[in-house]
């Protein structure tokens, strides 16, 4: 059925790009939150006074905040990173500092309405620390970097904080190569995954039971596999399996390659350009709740100069480019805020730095697609205890070009850690149709109570999503 989704999207669906740094300055390496977020914050490194400081905007659908400053000292502050955190309903912003003679991290805390509070140290070494990289998994903020002395070894470290204080730094990597570099961290399944690169492969480890794993190596390749991202597959707050992009010159030249979803064991080709493709940064984005291809941004130069493209992977989707100014465009991110999905970048077009970005609005998007029925979804109660309704169906009668009443319709239930709990197959899309859960799993036996995720399915594509509480 995934084919009924095709869409051919004209460009312009990708809005004029817009400036979003500071005029008449450096604006560099913007960096914006990487899960579903009620709204986004994105923060980047601005040169004023002499020196680097850390900005940021609030945004909220196709609408964005004055520039707010986060820091404001006389030593340089740079390479940030950003998190939503649901339990608090705020954001935490990472970032290196040089104020002590070498590099430390710094952590803040901050939300639309306060914007953000003191900055607080959260490492103070005898080593430089670097690149540092944030995310929050329930109540807990997660921050990862570099640590170690210049031209010796390199490692990742980490540290949480658990509402009260900030645990001593954990090594990541465990061991004493060279060159553990650049950082990612997001959540795999509720747990905190990191990937980083490591003398041309790329590499990962996450933190179960309490402590963090022996490191896996995810290329292997003799070329060189660099600037690792991850893609999250989430609802809201809750999250699943991952995707890793990253750029690879094992073909020649650079392209971009991924894995995932739950095995990282493969590696697959994203782009097939035979220019230079780098700097990708993949996105799982919800469009219309029943529509959420993963995206990715990246810089490619096929006409000539650094520009910024999208590959979306769903069925007739190809490369498309969001803007080709001939100047230079490049470290795109992406996030999603409302019913938009906003690409921002780092260009030069104005004889200086600044950070620039394009949204593409959902609401445009389904005016160009086919006609798609209204799926009703519903569960009653919510908490429940022993069983749960579930109705579902179509609230019109327009059927367009897909067969509704003979389409196979599957229902799948989804403890909090992705694990698939209970599964109905081949059931009818009629006008109204109704499910009673027992809260039994596919062995016959009762789950324990907890969070549960709901997916109404059609050979694969995701249609409603709904959570629910047992208790």
């Amino acid at each position: 059925m995934a084919s009924y989704f095709l869409l051919i999207l004209p460009l312009q669906f990708w809005s004029t790009p817009i400036n979003l740094g500071i005029v008449g300055i450096d604006d560099r390496n913007p960096q914006i939150c990487r899960l579903q977020v009620p709204y986004a914050c994105l923060v980047w490194q601005s040169y004023i006074n002499n020196n680097w400081e850390i900005f940021s905007r609030f945004n909220y659908g196709e609408f964005w905040s004055d520039t707010i400053r986060i820091t404001n000292n006389t030593v340089s502050d740079i390479n940030p990173s950003v998190a939503y955190d649901y339990s608090r309903n705020c954001f935490w912003c990472v970032w290196q500092n040089n104020s002590a003679g070498n590099w430390n991290i710094f952590v803040a805390k901050g939300d639309t309405t306060n914007h953000w509070q003191s900055p607080y140290q959260l490492t103070n070494s005898q080593f430089d620390d670097k690149s540092p990289s944030i995310c929050v998994t329930n109540d807990t903020v997660w921050v990862v970097w570099e640590c170690g002395p210049m031209a010796e070894a390199v490692n990742i470290l980490a540290s949480y904080y658990d509402g009260t204080t900030w645990s001593a730094p954990m090594s990541v990597t465990l061991d004493s190569f060279y060159d553990n570099l650049n950082p990612r961290i997001n959540l795999r399944y509720a747990h905190p995954f990191v990937v980083w690169e490591k003398n041309g492969d790329v590499y990962y480890n996450e933190y179960i039971g309490g402590s963090w794993q022996t490191a896996q190596r995810i290329t292997s390749d003799p070329a060189d596999d660099l600037n690792p991202e991850i893609a999250v597959y989430s609802f809201f707050s809750y999250t699943y399996g991952v995707w890793v992009f990253w750029e690879s010159n094992r073909d020649g030249n650079w392209e971009i390659y991924r894995t995932g979803y739950d095995s990282l064991n493969n590696a697959f080709r994203v782009t097939f350009n035979n220019v230079v493709d780098t700097t990708p940064c993949p996105f799982y984005f919800i469009a219309v709740t029943r529509w959420m291809p993963l995206v990715s941004a990246y810089s490619s130069i096929r006409n000539g100069n650094e520009d910024i493209y999208t590959f979306f992977d769903s069925p007739g989707w190809e490369s498309i480019y969001v803007d080709t100014h001939y100047a230079r465009d490049i470290l795109p991110v992406v996030t999603q805020s409302e019913f938009c999905l906003w690409v921002l970048w780092q260009t030069d077009r104005n004889g200086d730095w600044d950070i620039y970005g394009s949204y593409m609005n959902f609401g445009r998007m389904e005016e160009a697609r086919h006609y798609l029925p209204r799926i009703m979804f519903q569960i009653n109660p919510d908490p429940f205890t022993t069983e749960l309704s579930i109705t579902y169906g179509i609230e019109d009668t327009k059927l367009s070009t897909r067969n509704w009443q003979t389409s196979s319709i599957s229902l799948k239930i989804y403890d909090v850690t992705g694990r698939l709990v209970r599964q109905w197959n081949a059931l009818p899309m009629q006008p109204k149709n109704k499910i009673i859960w027992s809260g039994l799993d596919n062995a016959q036996k009762r789950v324990p109570n907890g969070i549960y995720i709901i997916q109404l399915e059609s050979r694969g594509e995701i249609l409603q999503i709904k959570k629910v509480i047992k208790i």
